[in-house]
């Protein structure tokens, strides 16, 4: 892979010799002083999308971008701060995170221009920086060859830790640390344009184990390299060179980190298969205790509340405690008081239904309207008619019940 790279065979990725001697920007400065500018770009596009509020994918695609252009272009024509801007605003469309021009010049312009004040955001000097812009942004795809297919690391990465047969719980760390170390790949280094993205995931994977004492399969059939068609060789030689970029006070502080987030987060998922497991327990307990229950038959559902109360005569057997349920003959009173209460319920319904009928064709009657007052006026005396004879009946019926009681307990005496 490396060695056609070397030869040019894939394109937008240069061997570092080639940049090194052969850069545009050579010209006019050294080595050392171009590749200051361009991870000063890099930190550049990270800040920037920070303040506009763009994802992680958006500011890789930016650095990707910056790095092809300035591997084409000199630092010397143009600044990385304009370029920048114009890579993050192109990226944003690439990426379906759109950001407006204005916003985009407005939000970033104490970044820019650090030691000028805020100009006004409806001023000329706004309106003419947003077209010089858009201008940047045409040179910039005019540069690439309008060649925006980007792949990151970041899903292959996860991808690959989804489809590991290894214990869950270590997973969220592995990837975690791998997802940082492609982070720092992208701003502190130039691997964008040095290395592919397979080469670049499974070198940070390696990383990430080797920190975290994960065991990726290395063995036959199915060594963790062959799924990013890559090679044990290459996946040393780039882990190393990430290696580099850290002094072991960084990795061991990348390492503790990693580790506090895991453990915080298996904490946290154990409090919550806790929280599971004791609604589980509630809901058995209320359906056993639903279970033990009295549940009278589907004939006596309503919305009554039976309360029995036992005459002065009646008396429990001596040597028997007193049921909770309810007898027999108790059963048989509430269904007399439920069946006369739906009798009287069906009758005043149907009472209202006719009401409402009379109501409904009076009103579709091509009528004038002096008669309709009439005929409504009847209907509202009908109404309260009805209701009087209703409350009369009830009534008549009570006292009934109370004479025949009276006149039961006369012949008992």
């Amino acid at each position: 892979m490396l060695s056609e790279i070397s030869k040019g065979n894939v394109p937008w990725y240069f061997p570092l010799k080639y940049l090194e001697e052969s850069s545009p920007s050579r010209l006019s400065m050294t080595w050392e002083e171009e590749l200051k500018l361009r991870l000063k770009a890099n930190v550049f596009i990270q800040k920037a999308g920070n303040l506009l509020g763009l994802p992680t994918l958006t500011q890789a695609t930016g650095i990707v971008l910056l790095q092809r252009f300035f591997s084409v272009k000199s630092f010397v024509d143009y600044r990385y701060q304009d370029v920048g801007l114009a890579a993050i605003f192109l990226a944003g469309k690439k990426e379906e995170t759109f950001c407006h021009v204005h916003k985009v010049v407005y939000k970033t312009y104490s970044l820019n221009y650090p030691l000028n004040h805020l100009p006004d955001e409806k001023g000329q000097e706004i309106s003419k920086m947003c077209k010089d812009l858009i201008t940047l942004e045409n040179d910039l795809l005019h540069t690439i060859s309008f060649e925006l297919e980007i792949d990151h690391p970041y899903g292959q990465v996860v991808d690959y830790i989804k489809k590991l047969h290894s214990d869950k719980r270590h997973k969220p760390a592995l990837a975690q640390a791998a997802w940082n170390f492609i982070n720092d790949c992208y701003t502190k280094t130039i691997f964008s344009i040095l290395y592919p993205p397979n080469l670049i995931s499974s070198s940070v994977l390696a990383l990430a184990a080797k920190f975290l004492h994960f065991r990726l399969p290395m063995k036959q059939p199915n060594p963790f390299w062959e799924y990013f068609n890559s090679t044990k060789e290459l996946v040393e030689k780039v882990s190393k060179e990430i290696q580099k970029i850290y002094k072991q006070d960084d990795l061991e502080r990348i390492k503790q980190s990693v580790q506090k987030n895991s453990q915080e987060q298996i904490k946290n998922d154990q409090v919550t298969q806790i929280n599971v497991d004791l609604e589980k327990k509630k809901v058995t307990i209320e359906n056993k205790n639903e279970n033990t229950n009295y549940i009278l038959p589907n004939e006596l559902k309503s919305n009554l509340e039976f309360s029995f109360q036992p005459s002065n005569d009646f008396q429990l057997a001596p040597n028997k405690k007193k049921s909770k349920f309810p007898t027999n003959e108790e059963l048989k009173f509430q269904k007399e008081i439920e069946l006369e209460i739906n009798r009287d319920l069906e009758i005043y319904v149907e009472k209202l239904q006719s009401e409402k009928q009379l109501k409904s064709s009076i009103l579709e009657q091509p009528i004038s309207p002096k008669k309709k007052r009439k005929l409504l006026s009847n209907q509202k005396q009908n109404q309260t008619k009805n209701k009087k004879n209703y409350d009369i009946d009830n009534n008549q019926q009570n006292n009934n019940q109370q004479f025949s009681k009276l006149s039961e307990s006369n012949q008992q005496d």
